[in-house]
């Protein structure tokens, strides 16, 4: 029995990390085209959170907020059946046939705000300070922003969840 519980407690905590869907920041300073990584906490279906970077050999942490700000997208799925019947007669005898058609499927609703904006803030241990701006798109999962930090060094930023 317990080796049945440490498979199922297994199996629930990688399902569950599964749904955490941490986003990956890369950060590319604009004035030496250098890469810089990062990443956010769980952001599935949160609208705020925890962010960190390295970045120039300063570890960065602070927050990410998120406003879902328009279009939309919908999953859905359906079931249908369908009835019909037929006669031919030759005058002198009659045929009838009938029948029923069944389809089906799975009856399914997902609609979320296919874009929106967001805004990263984190500081540096140095005291230096990174304000980011974003877009992101859920339905491609991925988003881009420009960063500054206080000093005047700017950074393009891509997202990926």
């Amino acid at each position: 029995m317990s080796k049945n519980l440490s498979i199922l407690f297994l199996n629930g905590a990688f399902i569950l990390g599964g749904c955490q869907s941490n986003a990956r920041l890369t950060f590319i300073d604009k004035s030496t085209g250098n890469l810089y990584t990062g990443e956010t906490g769980a952001t599935y279906r949160a609208s705020n959170g925890d962010a960190k970077a390295q970045i120039d050999n300063d570890t960065y942490y602070g927050v990410w907020s998120y406003q879902a700000s328009g279009g939309s997208y919908s999953l859905v799925c359906a079931n249908s059946v369908s009835t019909g019947s037929w006669q031919a007669s030759d005058g002198y005898n009659t045929v009838n046939a009938s029948g029923t058609s069944y389809n089906y499927g799975t009856v399914s609703s997902s609609t979320r705000s296919a874009q929106g904006d967001g805004l990263i803030n984190i500081k540096g241990f140095s005291g230096a300070f990174i304000r980011c701006v974003f877009t992101f798109n859920n339905r491609s999962s991925s988003g881009r922003g420009q960063c500054i930090r206080n000093d005047g060094r700017e950074y393009d930023l891509t997202i990926q969840r």
